[in-house]
């Protein structure tokens, strides 16, 4: 084939006019495509942002329950604390009182031999005695009455110092588990050593005897020697409840 005679410069402008064509196509679709890809790619950080986000609010979310439930829960606890502690200090008070009374050497009786009948019966009926034994000190002679009553006073001081006892030791027990550890430990050690001078003193022996007057010197050097103890748990709960009070 002769290409003499054929028209260059049209055929140079109609390869032109495509390679125009095909560049124009070529730019509009890369530009289809960037759109298309920015938007994929827009979609998933956004995806991705969107599950980031959530999993960190559930993040917080579980913290913040944490925190809460143990400050709940801290809160049940100081609350029963505060209701317990004064509890514990007024029966720690009155079963220290009653074992100091009966610890006491120096406690007086009245003479029932100087008293009338109608006196007597006073005396009597103020103290919690039964009547039987109301009855026996009634007919005992005279000069021997003193010492039946004390006896029997001695006795009443006895039970009742026992009974406080054991209150306040079985209302430790049974919620020193609200209290703070060190300071229930104080608390039972001191209703131990209430329970031991009681248990001892209890004993039935003759005032005068050499055992039992050795017996009463050991147990009021025991009871004497938890002065200090007794100091320390009064400061324990003056501080635990005016320090929930500070803290409201």
């Amino acid at each position: 084939m002769e290409l003499v005679g054929m028209d260059w410069d049209a055929v140079f402008e109609w390869i032109g006019k495509l390679a125009t064509i095909a560049l124009a196509l070529a730019v509009g679709l890369a530009g289809i495509a960037r759109a298309y890809i920015d938007k994929w790619l827009d979609s998933r950080f956004q995806a991705k942002l969107a599950a980031l986000n959530h999993s960190q609010a559930l993040e917080i979310a579980r913290f913040q329950l944490a925190i809460d439930t143990k400050l709940n829960r801290a809160s049940k606890l100081h609350d029963r604390e505060f209701e317990v502690l004064p509890r514990a200090w007024d029966l720690l008070c009155e079963a220290g009182g009653a074992v100091t009374l009966l610890l006491d050497e120096n406690q007086t009786h009245p003479d029932l031999s100087k008293l009338d009948d109608l006196e007597l019966n006073e005396l009597l009926s103020s103290m919690p005695f039964s009547e039987a034994e109301c009855d026996a000190i009634r007919s005992t002679p005279k000069d021997a009455q003193t010492q039946l009553y004390a006896k029997r006073k001695r006795r009443y001081q006895v039970v009742r110092a026992g009974g406080l006892a054991q209150d306040f030791h079985n209302y430790v027990a049974s919620y020193g588990v609200f209290v703070e550890p060190s300071l229930r430990s104080k608390l039972l050690r001191f209703s131990d050593i209430l329970s031991e001078v009681v248990q001892t003193h209890s004993q039935l022996m003759p005032v005068d005897d050499p055992n039992a007057i050795k017996v009463r010197t050991l147990n009021r050097q025991k009871f004497e020697a938890t002065t200090a103890l007794v100091d320390e748990i009064g400061d324990a709960v003056s501080a635990r409840l005016w320090g929930a009070s500070d803290t409201e």
